[in-house]
Parts: C-alpha cells; structure tokens; sequence
C-alpha cells in the first residue's frame, strides 16, 4: 500500500478568507474609534477657541469697567469713558455676539462667529457703601447664555456670568 502523505505547507483558501474577514472587521471597529476620537478632539478645540474668545471679550468689558468712569447700563449695552476719556460701548447683538464701539467708530463683533448668545442680563448696582462726596461705588452684573457650534453642526451650550465693581473712587476734591 502506497500512501501519500502531503507535505506542502501552507493555509487553506477558507482560511485565508475567514482571517481577511476578522481582520477587516477589527479594522472596521478601530477606525470608528479613531474617527470618534478626532470628532471628540476638534470639537473641543473649537469649543475651547470660541470660550477663550468669549473670555477675552469678558476681560475687555471688565477692564473697561474697572478702569472707567461714568458707567452707563441699559437691557442690552454697557458703556464707561476709559482713562483716555473715549467712551467705550460693548452691546450685546441680535445676531448673537458682543460688538465694541469705541467713540464714533463703526462697532467691531469681538466674540467668534460660532458663538451664539440666546440670552443676557445686565444690571448695575451700587455696592451700598457712601463715597466721601455722597455717591456710591457703581457695580455691574452681567450674564449669558448661549451655544457654540461647530462646524459639523455639534454644539454645547454654556452660562456666563460676572460681577464688576469699579476701581476708581471719584472722590473729587477731597
């Protein structure tokens, strides 16, 4: 009796297309992961870019506010003279955004396209204490709401606020 015995090594056609095909599905399932993983990242990116962007704007109001005399409040704009006596008005759009008028010139959008603000609140108060010349320390409260959108149309939604208190005691002559 002759038995041949197969020696060759080697896989199977069967078996090189079942470990194709466990291959590309793993393949699959990592790719879906990376790709979550970029979305996730650039969608903190933007969102980190338009806070810091709407912080700046903060940051100016607040300056302005501290530095600034003769401080002004209405439902949707605050304006103060800066210590060069130009008067500084930051107004809260329609469009949602902040806008920075200095003096006469055109108003300048100083918060990001993708920011969108739905609401704000602004009131001033004084802080209760008498200067020497009768008036009262000027303090201004300001809030808002809004959402920042990137641009695959994911958004997050976010609540600023701020209280303010001038720096400055105009204390006249005294």
């Amino acid at each position: 009796m002759n038995y041949k015995i197969n020696n060759k090594k080697g896989f199977t056609m069967i078996e090189m297309l079942v470990s194709v095909a466990i291959f590309s599905i793993v393949i699959t399932m990592i790719m879906g992961t990376i790709t979550t993983i970029v979305d996730a990242s650039r969608k903190a990116r933007t969102l980190t870019e338009v806070m810091n962007n709407l912080n700046f704007g903060f940051e100016s109001m607040t300056r302005t506010l501290k530095t600034g005399t003769n401080i002004n409040v209405t439902s949707n704009t605050i304006s103060a003279k800066d210590q060069k006596g130009r008067t500084i008005l930051y107004e809260f759009s329609n469009e949602g955004g902040i806008t920075k008028k200095v003096d006469t010139e055109s108003p300048e959008p100083i918060t990001s396209n993708n920011l969108k603000l739905s609401s704000w609140y602004i009131k001033e108060y004084t802080s209760g204490r008498g200067l020497p010349d009768g008036g009262e320390q000027p303090r201004v409260f300001f809030s808002v709401k809004g959402r920042v959108e990137t641009a695959k149309g994911i958004a997050s939604e976010f609540t600023l606020q701020s209280t303010v208190s001038q720096r400055q005691l105009e204390l006249g002559d005294n």
